[in-house]
């Protein structure tokens, strides 16, 4: 066994040991133009995002922090540029050559050819679920909001649970009944991802082992991208153990479909520097983050969360006794629970305030038109939607084809003048509600409205009344 091993068993928290090899404490140091690949399944993926953002916002110089590029799609560690992995094929549209994109790249740089590897936005992220690419300026995205996601008692619908608990976006107005489970080291629920990556895969069988918390059949799309956490108040029988989470998309067909994970040592839940063990039976507050995504979860999907206290070998074992790490063989049972008041447990999607269809993207809470002459939103709207297939929308890149901010410009200052007057007539009214998410595409006359990032949307009710726009409920 190499030294190596030795010294990283005797550093398992952050601190001066690791920190000599840590790029992200020396961001304002670097001076290198870098295209940042990675994938939303690879075991590298944070540090992929958190590199990316660190040195386009710190970077030694100004030419530094604009040659950052970010490429995320739908692949692990080992298979950048193939459009299956794991048990789903995200379609054509996820075939990347990497290498390609490397050798024009260093061209670049390294020839000084001129080619179009600074085109266009810096970042362009694979949307899982529709199966396509977006173009963004930065990450995390702007304009996004968490959504919280309650985990519930009651009726979410899954083949095999220990609760079956639900998952919901309304918070629970008093105590509900607490979940719990009992965790045995020598029986940890096993890995259907490697080490190396997360790959998606239908996690029923291993279910029956779990808490889960499902929501109901979707009505329309949802659609998350960015940074997600989850957040759990809860109380162990031992003085360490492990808080696994993990989302997933569960089909029509059952299939219970992971998007994301992580996983937290207690000991180490305020800080990676420092271990504070739990006192047994005692509530504490863990967030567990669960790094991002980018998925849209389809009308009649379901989302999941699953909660255990291992995933091996993926992870290591907590052995649950509070010892030092990889210094003990035996290990102790812990029973582990947590409940469901309205501040228990919650999984924070940055969902609220991104909605797609067709070729818009929009973005924060909607002002809506309600009421006035069918005839003039339509006219409107038709202004609109002869700009939308080249719509780039300010901050998010290009989104359909790329002549983008001349067009953004017309698109804005049209849509602007039309709507204020409107308003101004007394034909349509100003109110702020959230966002309502247009589906199906044809029942729906849209327009979006872009300064101070509000936006508006129209829906087409009782052509033969006039034009009537219902309050929109939350994405």
């Amino acid at each position: 066994m190499g030294k190596w091993v030795l010294e990283v068993l005797d550093h398992p928290a952050d601190g001066p040991y690791w920190w000599a090899t840590d790029t992200s404490l020396k961001f304002d140091e670097i001076d290198v133009p870098i295209v940042h690949v990675g994938g939303w399944f690879d075991f590298a993926l944070d540090v992929a995002l958190s590199h990316f953002s660190g040195i386009q916002r710190k970077g030694r110089t100004e030419d530094c922090r604009n040659a950052q590029r970010l490429i995320v799609g739908p692949w692990g560690h080992l298979n950048v540029g193939q459009r299956q992995i794991g048990e789903l094929d995200f379609g054509p549209e996820a075939a990347f050559d990497v290498d390609a994109t490397r050798l024009k790249w260093y061209d670049h740089w390294l020839k000084g050819i001129q080619n179009d590897v600074l085109d266009g936005p810096p970042v362009r992220l694979f949307l899982m679920g529709d199966n396509r690419w977006m173009d963004m300026e930065t990450w995390p995205p702007t304009g996004v909001r968490k959504k919280p996601l309650y985990f519930r008692e009651g009726n979410g619908e899954s083949g095999a649970s220990l609760n079956h608990g639900r998952l919901a976006f309304e918070r629970p107005q008093g105590a509900e009944r607490p979940d719990g489970y009992a965790y045995d080291p020598e029986e940890p629920v096993p890995s259907l991802a490697s080490a190396i990556d997360a790959v998606p895969m239908d996690y029923r069988a291993l279910e029956k082992r779990m808490l889960t918390y499902t929501t109901d059949a979707l009505e329309q799309p949802l659609t998350v991208v960015g940074p997600v956490k989850a957040t759990l108040f809860g109380l162990s029988s031992a003085p360490d153990t492990d808080w696994v989470v993990r989302l997933c998309d569960v089909w029509p067909d059952g299939r219970s479909m992971s998007v994301c994970d992580g996983i937290l040592r207690a000991r180490y839940r305020n800080s990676s520097e420092r271990e504070e063990l739990m006192t047994p039976n005692q509530i504490y507050r863990f967030e567990v983050d669960m790094w991002a995504t980018a998925q849209v979860f389809q009308a009649g999907h379901r989302l999941r969360v699953q909660v255990t206290s291992s995933d091996f070998p993926r992870y290591d074992r907590n052995l649950n006794t509070g010892g030092a790490w990889g210094e003990e063989v035996r290990g102790q049972v812990a029973v582990n629970a947590g409940g469901h008041t309205e501040s228990d447990a919650v999984l924070f999607l940055p969902q609220e305030g991104i909605a797609f269809m067709s070729d818009l993207l929009f973005i924060g809470h909607q002002p809506y038109l309600g009421g006035g002459d069918p005839d003039r939103l339509r006219h409107v709207l038709g202004e609109v939607s002869a700009l939308a297939p080249r719509l780039l929308v300010p901050g998010h890149g290009p989104v359909g084809t790329a002549e983008s901010l001349k067009v953004m410009s017309q698109y804005v200052s049209t849509l602007d003048g039309l709507a204020r007057q409107m308003v101004e007539d007394g034909e349509a009214e100003e109110t702020i509600d959230t966002m309502a998410v247009p589906q199906p595409y044809d029942d729906w006359l849209f327009a979006a409205f872009f300064p101070g990032n509000m936006h508006f949307l129209y829906q087409r009710h009782l052509r033969e009344q006039g034009a009537v726009v219902g309050k929109g409920g939350d994405m």
